[in-house]
């Protein structure tokens, strides 16, 4: 009997246990899905905020409906000039509409319920809104709304209306959801759904009861449905006034513990024979569940590694590398004329830096072609600071016998320049750049003559750099120089292993000495360079 108490105890003990901890990591994922797409709808709000500003925009706005032609022309204008530019740094751009408080329109946004007028509009509270999704037989998309401002009366003269595609929304909730009847929802702000496993319902009206819960402002819940108990979570963006759902059905979690519960208080007085079966059973739902929390815990890091890259290729999409290239070559050809040869200098090494750089990250290059990019780097840096002094130290055979990835030199000169000098209060004064062979690696050396950091901040460094779990980081070293260090040291680590990475040699009131170790002519870099150096 005392067993069968201390089973039912155990039971009730362990399944609070499991729906907490479920309802913890979800709580992780929710966070980091509302990250990305407060991160997805501020690119939006950035790439559409000259649209309306536009001088075809402001001309289409105030010309009159009679003017045929002329508005046959301007829209033509408007496709050409602006349109396909908008299309070309936008992929996920599906429709575009605009609409004048003179009844003109233009743009493909014209086809059942996705067409509102812009009377319709008028009632938006701000210059951006996302309306939410619509669906048509070409695309399923979600609408986002700028008004229109003439620019000299400073009045709402028109809207634009642009469609971005939901494959990228549909990207981010794939395979979040816990077991077979748990989904994620996204829910605008006027609660209806803008996303969710079962696509008939996108655009629906959310049931009264999950409303209530989340003006609730609470956060979670477990509520009674026909099905069962249900954990619902929801979490809402203070910067989108969207709302990230997840429900997750209790059976999902504590799985044939409830069977275990029936069974226990039926077989009673039997318990201490089948105390052996009851046993395992629940060792195999405890794995069971130990497998979801790591799952869990997985997808977190890959959520977080997701971010990181998305942000990262966002900011270089927005970058026209024809544009920039086209507008450095003008500056230098003023230059020129003008022969203003600092100028041509400067321009040049820009133009080389940012081809360098916007090449491909995952691809190995000579330690020739790095030593290039940063001797570039400094030269721009030498401008700004007259009395640097940059000595390069290195013997010609290993230029050409040495390979690393792009951009690994550059992070580890920066640091240099802004903590060893800057951050002091101190002009750059020394940056050199040596290597010598150390077996089995090549050591590249980055060394200052500034002010160098503690003993025991290089210590915890050294024992981050030289730890085998390559994820995980001291958490009081967490700052973007810290986070630059540790990416550059990651990227070597991870492609060739140890001991590949980064090494403080020394630091100190006299400056510091940080050592790079790259591959030297082993048969990974050649073979890795041949392939065309992507890991």
């Amino acid at each position: 009997m005392p067993l069968f108490i201390l089973g039912l105890i155990w039971y009730a003990f362990s399944t609070k246990e499991m729906e907490n901890n479920v309802i913890y990591y979800n709580g992780k994922l929710l966070s980091q899905l509302n990250n990305q797409l407060d991160q997805y709808f501020a690119e939006i709000k950035a790439d559409t905020q000259t649209i309306p500003g536009n001088p075809l925009i402001q001309e289409f706005v105030k010309l009159e409906p009679g003017n045929d032609y002329e508005m046959f022309q301007l829209k033509e204008r408007i496709h050409r000039e602006l349109y396909l530019n908008i299309m070309y740094r936008r992929k996920d751009i599906v429709g575009f509409g605009l609409y004048s408080h003179k009844d003109n329109t233009f743009g493909n946004l014209f086809v059942g319920d996705i067409s509102p007028s812009f009377r319709d509009l008028q009632g938006m509270e701000s210059n951006y809104n996302i309306v939410g999704v619509r669906q048509s037989n070409a695309y399923n998309a979600i609408l986002i709304y700028r008004t229109i401002i003439d620019n000299t009366t400073y009045r709402p003269v028109g809207a634009l209306l642009v469609a971005f595609s939901i494959d990228s929304i549909v990207k981010m909730t794939d395979d979040i959801a816990f077991g077979k009847e748990g989904y994620i929802a996204i829910v605008d702000s006027s609660n209806r759904f803008m996303y969710h496993r079962d696509p008939n319902k996108w655009g629906t009206e959310i049931p009264q009861s999950l409303v209530q819960e989340i003006n609730s402002g609470v956060g979670q819940s477990i509520i009674q449905g026909e099905t069962g108990k249900r954990i619902v979570m929801y979490k809402t963006s203070n910067s989108t006034g969207l709302t990230i759902v997840s429900e997750i059905p209790i059976k999902e979690v504590i799985g044939n513990l409830s069977h275990l519960h029936v069974i226990t208080l039926m077989i009673g007085g039997m318990i201490l024979i089948f105390a052996f079966i009851i046993f395992n059973k629940m060792l195999v739902d405890i794995k069971r569940l130990v497998g979801i929390i790591h799952l869990s815990r997985m997808k977190e890091k890959e959520m977080e590694l997701r971010h990181k890259e998305s942000t990262f290729q966002a900011l270089q999409s927005q970058i026209n590398p024809h544009f920039l290239y086209n507008s450095l070559e003008i500056i230098n050809s003023y230059a020129t004329l003008a022969k203003i040869k600092p100028i041509c200098q400067m321009t040049q090494y820009l133009a080389s830096i940012f081809r360098y750089s916007v090449s491909n990250p995952h691809q190995l290059v000579l330690l020739e072609d790095e030593i290039n990019h940063i001797t570039n780097y400094l030269n721009i840096q030498q401008e700004r600071y007259a009395n640097m002094r940059v000595t390069i130290d290195l013997e010609k055979k290993h230029l050409s016998m040495v390979c690393l990835f792009r951009l690994i030199v550059q992070p580890i000169v920066e640091n240099a320049i802004i903590h060893g000098y800057e951050r002091h209060g101190l002009h750059p004064a020394d940056i050199v750049i040596s290597g010598c062979m150390s077996d089995p690696y090549f050591s590249l050396r980055v060394t200052d003559r500034g002010k160098g950091m503690g003993a025991g901040v290089a210590a915890r460094y050294n024992a981050a750099f030289h730890s085998e779990k390559n994820n995980v980081m001291d958490v009081s070293l967490h700052s973007s120089q810290k986070i630059g260090l540790w990416n550059v040291h990651n990227r070597l680590r991870l492609a060739f292993g140890a001991p590949y990475g980064l090494h403080i040699l020394r630091s100190d009131e006299m400056g510091t000495e940080m050592e790079i170790k790259i591959p030297y002519t082993t048969s990974d870099c050649i073979l890795f360079y041949k392939r065309g150096g992507e890991h």
